[in-house]
């Protein structure tokens, strides 16, 4: 120890040569560590003599990556980490029902402050990233130092506490008070404390009359109608009695089941209000019963989640599906970019921004494809409507360029065959024009609808992918990995799930093809040097700055997809593989967590980029991004995680053969 080897100076004792070495090596070791506290804000501004102490003090701390430092469910902190080298992850609850708040310290920065000044258990799980070395100081020197250092206690609560706690709440919880006096949040609000009063039933062997004066004098727009077994069977509405009653001239003694909506939907009374919103817009329906411990509690409306959300995407919806044409969507469709800044503006979570944002693309194209349906006339053969890459993952934010494509169903005869191609040439064509009136490009230089809404029979369509499947050269997986995320968005999906069925099993059969693929997806590396340094475009109009969407989300998304089809997992959506194959696979369940995370901060700052520059004016978005223009925690969080998908790649690239290609 450093103090033993004083101690014999001091008395004046004669050293021998290896003695006097190791103290020459203590005494450097000492000025080592404090230049090192002197680079650390919180150390900085000590006395001389304050610093000399704490090198003495001191203590040097190893743990090899993946080491759980402090969790809930352990003992009390009682010694201070500063970290001298390494990374430490860590995971903190969020709020009631949602995920974890994720926090990344590096070099510099100390663990467990707060745990260790209040003596209690620590809030979450520290985890090292990778081997790391603390420098460590016991509680009583720690306390100490707050009490004598003021220097010391002021940058601790002014900087440290605003940088790691109030900050990434504020951020990631920050919220715009929108109805009651400030005190309701749409997402964070349960949805039952919405339900102000007792929920309305009725038997439904009840006469339509009497369901309408029950609603009247309870002057209620829904009544829930119960079965023999006192279950809910159905529920009818303001809307019914307009449409299956006034408008048809029905007989009112008839019972109120002739006009119930039997598909009930439920919410559990914990979930939040942007679940409910969710479910409506799913289901398009207006009305959601709320379940509380296995019993009805009520029911909330549209309108509730209206009145508390400002802003509606069911209103969109319900304006979108309600046009004749596709002048008439110009509008709608406008305004659902503006969602995007309201939700950031709100705090709203990424993926609850992705799945809401989606659900309404996916309905405005619908309402593209069955317009232009009518228009034309009906198709000859059963069809259905494709979407590739982003908007095929569910991932859409923006509209960005079509890639979209028609599967229809082989044609019976080869009489048939002409005049279905000519059918489905022109719905190519006239989907594509209309698609770009409402602001999806269709391609440089004018594409036509063959081009950016490729038309095929089911058999064509196999066979165009048993071809990449075949070839397993580089060309033909750089050409099907976005394909491979196609979903139908209208028509008849079980065209898209038999091909499905074919694709997966022709892939099973040949496992080059994903041999191939986990070669191929691993030649794009993360922008991070072994030394976590970003590595940044050195000329041309992006100088300065990394493609986080190429370099970031891009190798994470190809990973995920290479082990969903690895395993025969039929989803799409990143998230939805991820949760996918946190149960099945037995290579990539130790990092899925991360994985989810890694991926919800990435998209997180692509969609505030991509919204700022849309915000600006800017035609078209671009996914590079400026380091100099995040926040410290951004910056780490983004060493991190780029530095962890490229140790993945690592073991992609060990799993699967060394084909040349």
């Amino acid at each position: 120890m450093i103090n033993d080897i004083d101690s014999l100076q001091f008395k004046g004792a004669k050293l021998a040569p290896p003695a006097q070495e190791l103290l020459n090596q203590s005494i450097m070791d000492r000025e080592n560590i404090i230049r090192f506290l002197t680079r650390s804000p919180l150390f900085q501004d000590l006395e001389p003599g304050v610093l000399q102490d704490l090198a003495d003090r001191l203590e040097v701390e190893t743990h090899r990556g993946g080491s759980v430092i402090h969790e809930p469910a352990g003992p009390p902190v009682d010694r201070l980490r500063i970290i001298k080298e390494g990374a430490v992850k860590i995971t903190l609850p969020f709020g009631r029902n949602d995920d974890a708040l994720i926090d990344y310290r590096g070099t510099g920065e100390i663990l467990g402050f707060l745990s260790l000044l209040t003596g209690g258990r620590p809030r979450g799980e520290a985890v090292t990233l990778e081997d790391t070395t603390f420098f460590v100081l016991d509680r009583a020197t720690t306390l100490n130092l707050l009490k004598s250092q003021p220097a010391f206690a002021q940058q601790f609560f002014s900087d440290f506490y605003n940088r790691y706690v109030h900050k990434p709440h504020r951020e990631i919880g920050k919220k715009k008070l929108l109805y009651g006096g400030g005190e309701r949040l749409l997402f964070t609000t349960p949805v039952g404390e919405l339900v102000k009063r007792d929920l309305v039933t009725a038997s439904e062997e009840i006469s339509i009359r009497e369901a309408a004066e029950i609603m009247m004098a309870r002057r209620i727009g829904s009544l829930v109608l119960l079965n023999a077994l006192g279950l809910p069977a159905g529920i009818v509405t303001n809307k019914d009695f307009r449409d299956r009653v006034v408008s048809r001239n029905r007989d009112v003694s008839q019972p109120a089941r002739r006009i119930q909506s039997v598909s009930l939907v439920k919410a559990e009374a914990a979930e939040h209000c942007i679940e409910a919103l969710f479910k409506m817009l799913h289901y398009n329906i207006r009305h959601l019963l709320v379940v509380e411990g296995g019993r009805l509690k009520g029911i909330v409306t549209a309108q509730d989640l209206l009145r508390l959300q400002g802003t509606s995407p069911i209103a969109i919806v319900q304006e979108l599906e309600s046009q004749p044409s596709i002048d008439g969507l110009v509008d709608p469709a406008a305004r659902i970019q503006s969602m995007v800044g309201a939700f950031l503006q709100e705090g709203v979570k990424t993926n609850h921004i992705l799945r809401i944002l989606n659900e309404v693309y996916d309905r405005l194209i619908r309402q593209v494809v069955s317009l232009e349906e009518r228009r034309l006339g009906r198709a000859p053969l059963p069809y259905c409507f494709l979407s590739f890459g982003c908007a095929g993952r569910k991932e859409q934010i923006f509209m960005l360029p079509q890639r979209n494509a028609l599967l229809f169903a082989d044609p019976p005869s080869p009489e048939t065959a002409e005049p279905a191609a000519r059918y489905f040439g022109e719905l190519s064509d006239a989907i594509v024009r209309a698609l770009e009136r409402l602001g999806f490009p269709a391609g440089g230089g004018g594409a036509s609808g063959h081009e950016a809404c490729p038309f095929h029979s089911s058999t064509a369509w196999k066979n165009r992918f048993f071809e990449w499947i075949k070839r397993a050269d580089r060309g033909s997986i750089e050409a099907s990995l976005p394909v491979l995320d196609f979903r139908a968005r209208f028509g008849d999906e079980t065209l898209a799930e038999d091909l499905r069925s074919a694709v997966f099993d022709r892939i099973a059969r040949h496992g080059v093809f994903l041999n191939v693929m986990g070669l191929t997806i691993v030649k794009t590396s993360p922008p991070v040097s072994a030394f976590k340094r970003f590595i940044l475009e050195k000329e041309g109009e992006h100088k300065g700055c990394f493609d986080l969407k190429q370099k970031g989300l891009k190798p994470l998304v190809d990973m995920v997809r290479l082990y969903a089809l690895e395993e025969g997992i039929r989803e799409t959506s990143t998230c939805e593989r991820l949760g996918a194959l946190r149960e099945r696979s037995q290579h990539l369940r130790p990092h899925c967590q991360e994985l989810e995370y890694a991926f919800e901060i990435m998209s997180g700052l692509w969609l505030r980029t991509q919204h700022e520059q849309y915000s600006a004016g800017a035609g078209t978005a671009s996914s590079f991004l400026d380091p100099d223009r995040l926040n410290r925690l951004e910056k780490q969080a983004l060493r991190a995680i780029f530095t962890f998908i490229a140790k993945l790649q690592f073991l992609v690239q060990e799993r699967h053969e060394p084909i040349k290609i």
